[in-house]
C-alpha cells in the first residue's frame, strides 16, 4: 500500500486507509488508524499506536486480509493453512 501525507497530522493510504495524528507532541500513542468505512481500529490493549510505522503495518495487514476474502468469495475458494515447521 502507498501512503501520502495529507496535512501534519493525517496520512492516506491509496487504499482508502487514514491515519491520524492526535496533534499531542508528547502523546504516547498518537497514532489513530481508521479504516476505509471511517471505522476506529485499537491495538488489543484498547490504545492507538505509538508508531506510524507499526500503524501502517497493521492496516496493510488488514488489507490483505481483506484482498484474500474478496479472492476466495469471489471464486468460492476455502483457504487452507498448511502448518509451520515448528507446528508439525
Amino acid at each position: 500500500m502507498r501512503w501520502r501525507k495529507a496535512d501534519a497530522h493525517l496520512w492516506l493510504s491509496d487504499a482508502g486507509w487514514l491515519i491520524e495524528h492526535c496533534g499531542h507532541p508528547t502523546a504516547n500513542n498518537p497514532y489513530l488508524l481508521v479504516t476505509p468505512e471511517g471505522r476506529k481500529v485499537l491495538q488489543p490493549n484498547g490504545r492507538a499506536w505509538r508508531l506510524l510505522s507499526a500503524a501502517k503495518e497493521q492496516a496493510e495487514e488488514m488489507q490483505e486480509v481483506r484482498r484474500l476474502e474478496q479472492v476466495k468469495a469471489k471464486y468460492g475458494l476455502s483457504v487452507v493453512v498448511a502448518p509451520s515447521k515448528s507446528e508439525e
